[in-house]
């Protein structure tokens, strides 16, 4: 858990990210909110959250996005140009999540083979793949300080 705020605190998308700025010390502009599998606009309507609603909060890095995809990679992307700068490729099945770790220098992907895997950000190497379940992994997080998957 980043953050626990409480729903009265609220009323906008756009308000929760300042919190969260506040109380995790990302930028609002980094921040990416999912709810179940719906990323939330800004202007997300949260009346429809319900009490005790458990939100992702997505770190972007200023530059670069990550994804993860059907053909078995994950993908650093350059905001600025568009262009692929570097590819995570060596699992057995679809990488299905894919996340940055907190210090930016390690990502670690979910993949539909039961693998979970982390991988170097600047040389694209992968450093350790764990086998962590019979079917696939559908998704993937850190702790805030990296200790805990």
């Amino acid at each position: 858990t980043v953050a626990s705020i409480p729903s009265e605190d609220f009323n906008s998308v756009a308000e929760l990210k300042m919190l969260i700025s506040k109380a995790a010390g990302v930028r609002a502009g980094r921040q990416q909110l999912v709810l179940g599998d719906r990323v939330l606009s800004d202007a997300s309507n949260i009346s429809k959250f319900r009490e005790g609603a458990e939100l992702t909060l997505v770190v972007l890095p200023a530059d670069t996005v990550l994804t993860a995809s059907c053909d078995r990679t994950a993908r650093l992307w350059s905001v600025a140009s568009g262009q692929c700068t570097r590819v995570f490729r060596g699992t057995q099945g679809d990488m299905l999540s894919a996340t940055f770790s907190p210090d930016g220098c390690t990502i670690v992907t979910a993949g539909s083979d039961g693998t979970v895997s982390f991988w170097s950000t600047s040389t694209g190497d992968c450093l350790e793949t764990l086998w962590v379940h019979d079917s696939g992994v559908l998704s993937v997080t850190l702790s805030p300080d990296g200790a805990t998957l």
